[in-house]
């Protein structure tokens, strides 16, 4: 696994409607915040393995939005769209994200994101809030979150 990841905590369900994950990178924490904030870096890391990720825009800010599509290993697309409701820089970024088309409240959930000093390393841990238990459930069944999220997280250490 990349050096550049610490420790491998796996994402792992929380309750009955959260998913969450801590992971330490052995990258100070300025420049694991900016690889969350950057639209070049994070095309470079963000999704499961197999996929890449066109950003259209992006506006890392309170009130901002960053509109994405990820590409599927299958040749599929799926539009995203993210709403941030605060970027506390190099702390904290809280974030709705759906799957980017007006009427879509399907899978729409909140995340927190924190980071963390560690002498010279960075603990991020993420949080992901669904409206349900079931919305959660479809998530994690229909398009694989957990391992996903694993993956991404994975993907990001690699990118450090």
């Amino acid at each position: 696994m990349a050096a550049a990841v610490a420790n491998l905590e796996r994402a792992r369900l929380v309750g009955d409607r959260e998913m969450a994950i801590n992971r330490i990178f052995d990258a100070p924490r300025d420049r694991v915040f900016a690889a969350w904030i950057d639209p070049e870096a994070i095309g470079q890391w963000w999704g499961p393995r197999g996929f890449s990720t066109t950003t259209y825009s992006m506006e890392a800010q309170a009130g901002g939005v960053w509109k994405y599509t990820m590409h599927g290993p299958d040749g599929r697309s799926y539009p995203n769209e993210i709403r941030y409701e605060e970027v506390e820089i190099p702390e904290r970024i809280i974030y709705t994200t759906s799957g980017g088309q007006e009427d879509d409240d399907i899978h729409t959930h909140r995340v927190i994101v924190e980071f963390r000093e560690k002498g010279t390393k960075t603990e991020v841990s993420l949080r992901m809030i669904f409206p349900s238990a079931a919305e959660r459930d479809q998530v994690v069944k229909v398009f694989g979150a957990v391992q996903g999220l694993n993956d991404t997280m994975d993907r990001l250490g690699e990118y450090l």
